[in-house]
């Protein structure tokens, strides 16, 4: 913006004092409207992050250094059946089933450890009706600018119904076998 100042009224020259305290004002003021447009583009990211987040179909999630849900996309509920603030608050490794908790387990404190990313971490989570769904979970790590890491940041994908089809795929594939292996042994 430009803020403009005329003395065609008074016809008198402006003092260096006021001169001083006109240059205040217009820099409070361009400070003001930077200030303004910072918030329009901080609410505009956020509105893109919140429908990144409702739409993506993955659950997106934060954990804190301990492993504690910070942040649980609403995608968690098509997942899990469980309300993103049922989630939050909770340790990932709670959710995950007794069968794949030791194996998470090491693998978070590795990570966590090394710093390093998870990468297609194929694991089951118990869903609020009680049956357990396959997840793909992605994440890398966040540190701070001391190099301290503060927590993860990543995804899980629902995968439940690629890993039946492959279980359904292998188990034809074993009848098909056995079928050409019986028609062997009949000839």
């Amino acid at each position: 913006g430009i803020l403009s100042v005329d003395n065609r009224l008074s016809r008198r020259p402006i003092t260096d004092r006021e001169l001083d305290h006109l240059m205040l004002v217009s820099q409070v003021l361009g400070n003001a409207l930077e200030i303004s447009k910072a918030r329009v583009a901080l609410a505009q990211s956020e509105e893109r992050f919140r429908q990144v987040a409702e739409n993506s179909g993955e659950w997106l999630w934060e954990l804190g250094p301990d492993g504690v849900y910070t942040y649980c996309s609403p995608v968690v509920q098509q997942i899990l059946g469980f309300k993103p603030e049922e989630v939050a608050g909770k340790r990932l490794l709670d959710w995950v089933t007794d069968e794949d908790r030791p194996r998470m387990a090491a693998e978070f404190a590795r990570a966590f450890s090394d710093k390093t990313a998870l990468s297609r971490v194929i694991h089951h989570q118990v869903h609020k009706d009680g049956f357990h769904a396959a997840l793909e979970t992605t994440g890398l790590p966040i540190v701070d600018a001391g190099g301290r890491l503060i927590g993860y940041r990543g995804t899980h994908r629902d995968v439940t119904r690629e890993k039946d089809l492959e279980m359904q795929l292998r188990h034809s594939q074993k009848i098909e076998a056995i079928g050409r292996l019986a028609g062997g042994i009949a000839h």
